[in-house]
């Protein structure tokens, strides 16, 4: 349900930062990655601390998940690839944007699983057996 979600909110960021950088040529996408960021966050509270998981609350989560994937999509396609491609030169467009997903995609993998390990076991208790 997610990945639809996020598969509509990416170009409906597209479309709204591309609207918002027409009106406001030095301000407008930044502001769309500061109301995709800003609508995303209450969103994963809702999501992992708001709301206590029970069967009968399922399509509640189905909703904020939409949601999420709808609003929280907006940087990449409406924000990072076009400023990127806007500041460099036509002809390292493309170098530039195989090292943008090179280094994000390896940070995500070097550093998100040791993460998620950390905040597990020092904020949330979770123990280890064995």
């Amino acid at each position: 349900v997610m990945l639809g979600a996020c598969a509509v909110g990416h170009p409906f960021g597209g479309f709204v930062a591309d609207k918002f950088a027409k009106r406001c040529p030095n301000h407008g996408r930044a502001f769309a990655a500061q109301i995709s960021v800003s609508c995303g966050i209450p969103f994963v509270v809702l999501i992992f601390w708001g709301i206590r998981p029970r069967p009968s609350i399922f399509f509640v989560y189905i909703v904020l998940f939409v949601l999420f994937g709808l609003t929280a999509t907006w940087c990449g396609s409406g924000v990072n690839r076009p400023i990127l491609s806007e500041i460099v030169d036509a002809n390292n467009r493309c170098t530039l944007m195989a090292w943008d997903r090179a280094l994000e995609g390896s940070a995500a993998a070097i550093f998100g699983a040791p993460a998620v390990g950390f905040l597990a076991e020092t904020f949330f208790d979770y123990k280890v057996n064995g």
